[in-house]
């Protein structure tokens, strides 16, 4: 019975390892494929190409090959290879740690709105590494960053305002308040709600209490809870301003609807 145990034990064994060559064998091949694709200057293939290297699938991990290749996607305009060469370059995996590096591509990914790109953009400007010093930058990204959900960024903020003069401040927060209107235009709900409580309190914009009730409506409408806001502003507006905020975030609906449809 017990040698019966073992040739089953063995059989099973030998199948197994069959599966696991078959395995390797197929990762082989899609990486010799990859290879092909990324040597034609297919962004997407570049960018697996990196990650193939970079965790060992179907060739030997290899930091520096998945570097270049993360770089060869970036520089065609790859979003998540410029989010991993930001990385690499920031901790010095398969290249010379470079901190400036790591902020061309930070910035770039902090652009499009990436929160924890804003929140290392911000560090870095704070620190001066790879860019100089700039607390006013650094408050700007950091407030950019802590609108899209970075709890780190809410922890920096606070730190960072130790530092602060009340015009820096300002300067900060007019800086983000740029942003924040852009992504609100292309219709990032979260940034909408932003932006109208800037307008309410006059921070970074001149202080508008009708486009904030146009900006809350708006995000509103795309399901974020800014009720009681709502709710605030229309006890100290008039009927024609709500009327007029109301109008307006039709507006606001429509522009964002035409260029999404554009884009």
């Amino acid at each position: 019975m017990l040698c019966g145990g073992e040739a089953v034990n063995g059989q099973e064994s030998a199948a197994d390892q069959r599966f696991k060559n078959e395995q390797e064998n197929k990762k082989v091949r899609r990486f010799e494929e990859t290879q092909i694709e990324a040597k034609q200057g297919d962004a997407s293939a570049q960018h697996n190409l990196g990650w193939m290297y970079r965790k060992g699938e179907g060739v030997l991990k290899d930091d520096v090959q998945a570097a270049i290749w993360f770089q060869e996607a970036a520089e065609q305009g790859h979003a998540i290879a410029q989010t991993m060469l930001s990385e690499i370059y920031y901790y010095g995996r398969g290249v010379r740690e470079d901190y400036a590096e790591a902020a061309k591509w930070f910035q770039k990914d902090a652009e499009r709105g990436d929160p924890r790109a804003q929140y290392m953009l911000g560090g870095l400007y704070f620190k001066g590494e790879g860019v100089p010093k700039n607390y006013v930058e650094s408050y700007a990204w950091l407030r950019l960053a802590e609108a899209n959900g970075s709890e780190k960024a809410r922890e920096a903020i606070s730190n960072l305002e130790t530092y602060l003069t009340a015009e820096q401040m300002e300067k900060g927060q007019a800086r983000a308040a740029k942003w924040f209107r852009k992504w609100a235009e292309q219709g990032y709900e979260s940034l909408q709600y932003s932006l109208g409580y800037m307008y309410a309190k006059g921070e970074g914009v001149t202080k508008d209490e009708v486009e904030a009730y146009a900006w809350f409506l708006l995000a509103k409408a795309n399901g974020v809870e800014v009720s009681e806001m709502i709710s605030n502003l229309e006890k100290r507006l008039t009927a024609e301003q709500v009327e007029k905020g109301q109008a307006r975030a039709l507006e606001l609906h429509r522009l964002i609807k035409e260029r999404k449809e554009n884009h």
